[in-house]
């Protein structure tokens, strides 16, 4: 998962990015999972390393890797569904009402388990955003500033 995110604080060898809901949240299918996941809406505030050499101004690349974007999807959007239908399948045969009442239980648990296994690999450094490049501003070689 890639997106730009505006650098607003530079601390030593880590940078605030501002990474906000733009162009690339509006046309995504997941943007509202996103929010129902973090609790955030809009834009989010991530301190990253500042491997690139990036200064307060720059429109900069950040990424998410591949590997850590398949588990997080899994975790969130599968798991619950994966619990759903375990849950019906375990209680289904005492009757519909009871089947209904196992696969609200599972997506529940679903939900709740999805919502700790994202917090808990948030805290994990390869499951962290990193800045892959500048794409534009003072710090870029190409920048508006014609450096």
């Amino acid at each position: 998962m890639r997106r730009n995110g505006l650098v607003t604080r530079v601390d030593g060898d880590s940078v605030t990015v501002l990474l906000g809901g733009g162009a690339e949240c509006s046309t995504c299918s997941s943007r509202h999972a996103c929010f129902g996941l973090t609790g955030s809406r809009g834009r989010t505030e991530a301190v990253l390393e500042n491997t690139v050499g990036a200064s307060v101004g720059d429109l900069v690349d950040v990424e998410l890797d591949p590997g850590a974007s398949l588990t997080v999807i899994s975790a969130s959007f599968l798991l619950p569904v994966a619990l759903l239908v375990a849950g019906y399948a375990v209680s289904a045969h005492a009757g519909p009402a009871q089947g209904a009442a196992g696969a609200g239980v599972g997506l529940l648990a679903g939900i709740l388990l999805a919502i700790g296994i994202n917090r808990r690999l948030a805290s994990k450094k390869d499951f962290n955003l990193r800045i892959t490049g500048i794409v534009d501003g003072p710090g870029c070689p190409s920048g508006r500033d014609g450096a």
